[in-house]
C-alpha cells in the first residue's frame, strides 16, 4: 500500500509540476495514472467490501472518467463528476449520523459558501446554469456527508467543492493566468480525492479493530 501512496503522491506532484509549466500533454498522461494509482492504494489496504468501500471504488472509476475526458463537452464532464458525487454521497450517508449534518450552524456555513459560489457561476453558465446547480448541490451534500467518516474525509471533501469552485471560474471568469488555476485545481483536486480515500480506508481499519 505504501508504494502504492508514494507513487501517488509522486505522480501528483508530477501533474503539478506540468499544470504550472502548461506541459498540457504530460499533465494530461499524468491524470490518467492518479485515480488509477489511487485505486489501488485503496484495494491495497484491503479493506473489507463493504457498502462504503464498494461505492468510493465507482466515485473513483468515475472521477478518472472525467480526468480523462479530454475532448468532451462541459456537460458530459459534469454529469461524469455528478453521478460521481452520486457514489461519494451513497458510501457515505451510512455515516451521516457521526456528520455536520447534527450541527446545523456548520451546514448553513456549507450551504451560504456553495450559493455565493453558485450565483456566480450561474449568472455567466448560460445553458450550463441547471446542470451546475444540480452538481453544486450534490457536491456540498457530499462534502457534509464525508465528514461523518472522519475529519480527514471533511477536509478532503471541502477541497473538492473548492476545487471545483476555482474550476468553474476558469471556465467562465478566467481571474488569472490558465495555468495558475489549472495548478490550484488539480492541487486541491488531488489531495481532496487523497484525503477522501484516506478517511475511508482508516474508518475501516478502525471499525475492523474494534470488531
Amino acid at each position: 500500500m505504501w508504494v502504492l501512496t508514494a507513487a501517488f503522491v509522486v505522480c501528483s506532484i508530477l501533474d503539478l509540476v506540468a499544470e504550472a509549466l502548461g506541459l498540457d500533454g504530460a499533465a494530461f498522461f499524468l491524470r490518467l495514472l492518479a485515480m488509477p494509482l489511487l485505486i489501488g492504494v485503496l484495494l491495497a489496504a484491503r479493506p473489507a467490501l463493504s457498502r462504503t468501500v464498494v461505492l468510493v471504488l465507482g466515485a473513483l472509476v468515475l472521477s478518472w472518467l472525467g480526468d480523462t475526458a479530454g475532448g468532451a463537452s462541459n456537460l458530459a464532464k459534469i454529469v461524469l463528476f455528478l453521478v460521481a458525487q452520486f457514489f461519494f454521497i451513497a458510501a457515505f450517508w451510512p455515516h451521516r449520523r457521526h456528520s455536520l449534518l447534527r450541527r446545523r450552524w456548520a451546514v448553513l456555513v456549507y450551504v451560504a459558501l456553495a450559493g455565493v459560489i453558485a450565483v456566480a457561476l450561474i449568472s455567466k453558465a448560460g445553458d450550463l446554469a441547471v446542470p451546475i446547480a444540480i452538481y453544486g448541490l450534490s457536491l456540498v451534500t457530499m462534502a457534509i456527508l464525508a465528514t461523518g467518516i472522519s475529519r480527514r474525509a471533511g477536509v478532503g471533501g471541502l477541497l473538492f467543492v473548492i476545487s471545483d469552485s476555482l474550476l468553474g471560474l476558469s471556465w467562465f471568469y478566467h481571474p488569472v493566468s490558465d495555468n495558475i488555476l489549472d495548478f490550484l485545481i488539480m492541487l486541491t483536486y488531488l489531495t481532496a480525492q487523497g484525503l477522501l480515500v484516506w478517511g475511508v480506508i482508516r474508518a475501516d481499519q478502525r471499525r475492523r479493530s474494534l470488531g
